[in-house]
């Protein structure tokens, strides 16, 4: 008799246990979740910055978010004697990320990898003649980088809002993974 309770009281704590540990993922990934749901606002409200009367013209957006992976895309586009559009696909996981220096700095929130090249990206170009004619100008190659510097118009609400969610998400992608035995 004594043997069954003891089985039954080890069952209990294991069946209680199992739950706890469950959900402290779930709400680091929940936590992940709403901050890079701000940054993808934040980014439709106020990643756009225009330089004269659309001569020149920046536009950043979060595309895609696999765990802490992200992938940006940078769009610039100069109209000054024709049209040329260069899109820059950036990579990076969000925990190669030095949390402490995402700073803002004229218009660009800049934020540098913990140690090695962690940002990763690939550009292509498109220049449009006067005449109407689109000619491919891309070069081929992918840059590794230290940094990366993301162009916001300047609204100081809206920087400090993507500060604090930049410094959220890659914190919670440097916390380390609960293991259970």
């Amino acid at each position: 008799m004594r043997y069954l309770l003891r089985i039954a009281v080890v069952v209990i704590a294991i069946v209680g246990v199992l739950p706890a540990q469950s959900q402290q993922p779930n709400f680091s990934q929940a936590s992940l979740h709403n901050a890079t749901g701000t940054i993808q606002s934040e980014l439709e409200g106020h990643g756009e910055r225009v330089l004269g009367s659309n001569a020149y013209r920046w536009q950043t957006r979060l595309e895609k978010q696999n765990g802490c992976r992200v992938e940006f895309s940078v769009r610039t586009q100069s109209n000054l004697s024709s049209s040329t559009v260069n899109v820059e696909r950036v990579q990076f996981s969000l925990g190669a990320l030095d949390p402490y220096s995402i700073e803002f700095d004229k218009h660009r929130l800049q934020m540098n990898c913990m140690r090695t090249k962690c940002i990763f990206s690939t550009t292509t170009c498109t220049r449009t003649s006067a005449g109407g004619v689109v000619i491919d100008c891309t070069t081929p190659n992918q840059k590794r980088a230290d940094g990366f510097a993301l162009q916001v118009d300047g609204d100081a609400a809206s920087v400090e809002r993507l500060q604090r969610a930049f410094r959220q998400a890659v914190l919670n992608c440097r916390q380390p993974k609960t293991v259970s035995f």
